[in-house]
């Protein structure tokens, strides 16, 4: 049971994370919020979810 916890506490992590990467600002709340309704409106076509690899050759 550790584990899982573990493991789901990681994954928070990593998500707050990529959540920094894309935004410019990691204060900047009101972006966040202008991001998330841009992808409300318009699905995206890629998963936010990204291998370490897949995420270099888009850099």
């Amino acid at each position: 049971m550790a584990r899982i916890i573990k493991s789901v506490k990681t994954n928070k992590i990593s998500i707050q994370k990529r959540l920094q990467d894309l935004l410019p600002h990691r204060h900047c709340s009101i972006d966040f919020r202008r991001r998330e309704r841009a992808m409300q409106k318009k699905p995206h076509p890629q998963p936010i979810k990204m291998s370490s690899q897949e995420r270099r050759k888009h850099h």
